[in-house]
Formats: structure tokens, C-alpha cells, sequence
């Protein structure tokens, strides 16, 4: 089976939203791995966070939320709004 960004997206949103568990996400991303077939547009996104997201079960090694935003946003799943100053003089934030 070919590993696309739609695939990887679901996973880690099915382990984001508890529908499984850190558990079954390493194993599925090691299952993955072995698949070796890869969306060539996002092949090195793909195989990258699959080698990350493979090694969770390890003990003591743990992945930060932000990892998998990240990995949403690289894929076109998530936009990340920021803060930029105003052009104004004055220090006020707002969001772009």
C-alpha cells in the first residue's frame, strides 16, 4: 500500500483526537516503513516522520504536540496563524 499525505494526516489526527493510542501509532508507523512506498511529493516528509513517529514506543523517548502540528502543516493540513507587530510605532500585536 502507498503511504500518502492523506494517510499520514489521518493517523496522527486519529492519535491527536485519543481515537488511538501512542502504542498504535508506532506500530503502525514501523508497518509503514517496511512499506517503503511513499507519495513522491512528500516522500522525505513522510519518511521522516514515520522514522520519528516509529521510535514512541521506546521507552522514555516522547514526541511534543508540536512535532505532529508541524508534521500537519508540512503536509497542507494545518495553517499556523502568527502574531506580527503593526507597522504603527506603537508595540501592539496583532494577528496576521
Amino acid at each position: 500500500m502507498k503511504i500518502t499525505k492523506e494517510i499520514l494526516a489521518h493517523k496522527i489526527l486519529e492519535y491527536l483526537n485519543r481515537r488511538i493510542t501512542a502504542n498504535d501509532l508506532a506500530i503502525w508507523a514501523e508497518d509503514a516503513m517496511v512499506e517503503g512506498d511513499y507519495q513522491e511529493k512528500y516522500f522525505s516528509i513522510i519518511a521522516d516522520a514515520l522514522a520519528a513517529i516509529g521510535a514512541i514506543d521506546v521507552k522514555g523517548f516522547e514526541l511534543p504536540i508540536s512535532f505532529y502540528l508541524n508534521i500537519l502543516v508540512k503536509l497542507d493540513y494545518l495553517t499556523i496563524f502568527g502574531l506580527e507587530p503593526k507597522t504603527e510605532k506603537n508595540n501592539e500585536l496583532v494577528y496576521a
